[in-house]
């Protein structure tokens, strides 16, 4: 089978043409093509496919083989199809929260919508220090769970073992990714949301995660009033932009704009 190695900003990815594949099936294929070391090695599978009217559907599953959502992996999605002739510079993606539109606006950068964000619920919890820590909790198509802390503590911070404690607790029943987040200001006065995050279903930290972008800037705009488009800065070094407009405590029209790139192509046995 022929297959894509796709990067969203160091978020990685396996995409395949969807072929009619039962969830089933991909699940399988998820768990022995993302297996590092072993076989391809991502941080998630893209099934990919043209749908009328065009534009495409993209399923997505994790390494351990559950479905879900992932905003890099749409942008990469868009971007695979848009190179291979599937769609125009202005699109559309089918995926789990429903129709999203989409742009290229420059080579390797996508511009696309993301799922009305409701209020987002405050809590306390406790970290692995034993100290208290208010967290947010918001859905961006995926659950997260973001935590605000200091910005000299953010480069030092053991993602992987907070962030594995915060996944599980038990205010998030159906677990969430976690996102650590610290503003900073830089020397021409702008202001820059530096983002690191835990992901479920991939039970690690990776270097970017879209879902995760789109909620730390939602948190940033509402709750610390950073203005859209908020900047934000991944663990892989890159850049992404956040656009919303407040509706009460939520936000609706967010559009996330980020990298997405085609690394390499091959053939694999399934």
């Amino acid at each position: 089978m022929k297959f894509w190695k796709m990067s969203g900003a160091g978020n990685d990815f396996v995409l395949v043409e969807d072929n009619g594949y039962t969830s089933e099936k991909l699940g399988v294929m998820a768990v022995k093509l993302c297996r590092r070391r072993f076989s391809v090695g991502a941080d998630g599978l893209l099934a990919v496919c043209r749908v009328p009217g065009g534009g495409i559907r993209m399923r997505y599953f994790n390494p351990d083989g559950t479905e879900a959502f992932c905003g890099n992996g749409s942008r990469c999605s868009i971007w695979w199809a848009y190179i291979h002739g599937y769609c125009g510079k202005e699109t559309f993606l089918e995926a789990m929260p429903g129709r999203l539109k989409a742009y290229i606006t420059a080579d390797n950068i996508v511009k696309m919508a993301m799922p009305v964000v409701k209020t987002p619920e405050e809590y306390n919890v406790r970290l692995l220090n034993g100290k208290q820590q208010h967290v947010f909790f918001l859905d961006t198509g995926v659950p997260h769970c973001v935590v605000p802390v200091a910005a000299d503590s953010l480069p030092s911070l053991n993602v992987e073992s907070e962030g594995r404690v915060l996944r599980h607790n038990r205010l998030f029943p159906e677990g969430a990714n976690v996102d650590f987040i610290a503003e900073e200001k830089l020397p021409d006065g702008s202001r820059i949301v530096n983002v690191r995050t835990y992901e479920r279903g991939v039970e690690a930290e990776t270097f970017a995660c879209g879902t995760g972008i789109t909620a730390s800037a939602v948190v940033s705009g509402i709750v610390y009033d950073a203005p859209s488009p908020v900047s934000l800065l991944c663990r892989g070094g890159e850049n992404f932009k956040i656009w919303f407009d407040k509706s009460g405590s939520g936000a609706v029209n967010v559009f996330m704009q980020g990298p997405a790139e085609i690394v390499f192509e091959g053939e694999i046995n399934v």
